[in-house]
């Protein structure tokens, strides 16, 4: 299963919907585990050593440390940023599909950043991919989908 920590500033709602909808759900909070005031690269690190993917509403620095990992090939388990102003129960559903979905596809992916710029109405994804050949950035801008959808 999907190992989640959420940021500091991360909706608890969220977090509180997630484990209400998936009690098994193995999510912390960065304050939880004495991270609280952490910079985002100490929390990446953390993260990175725990195996877990970072949930966050920081589009200004969190991606773009977790970009910097990628780039220096440290280990980076990933990122889900999420909106702020998105509806609470389409962002649990979301994020529950992101987990269902890594279980099946463990080890392809090790970086996801969703972004949707409210005044583009674009979604802005990167995706990391590695294998045996490395690591590769993935940009991808698309209109803001409802929902988010993948295929099995």
């Amino acid at each position: 299963m999907l190992l989640l920590v959420a940021d500091e500033n991360f909706n608890n709602d969220i977090v509180r919907g997630l484990l209400r909808k998936k009690p098994n759900l193995d999510i912390v909070r960065v304050q939880d585990v004495g991270l609280r005031g952490a910079e985002d690269p100490v929390i990446l690190e953390w993260a990175a050593h725990e195996g877990r993917v970072v949930l966050t509403h920081d589009a200004a620095t969190m991606t773009y440390y977790a970009y910097e990992r990628v780039k220096a090939g440290l280990s980076m388990p990933g990122v889900i940023e999420v909106a702020d102003d998105l509806p609470l129960g389409q962002v649990i559903e979301d994020i529950l599909l992101l987990v269902e979905y890594s279980n099946k596809e463990s080890g392809k992916v090790r970086l996801f950043i969703c972004l949707c710029d409210k005044h583009s109405q674009k979604a802005h994804v990167a995706i990391a991919l590695s294998g045996a050949g490395g690591t590769s950035l993935l940009n991808v801008s698309a209109p803001c989908p409802s929902r988010v959808g993948y295929t099995k």
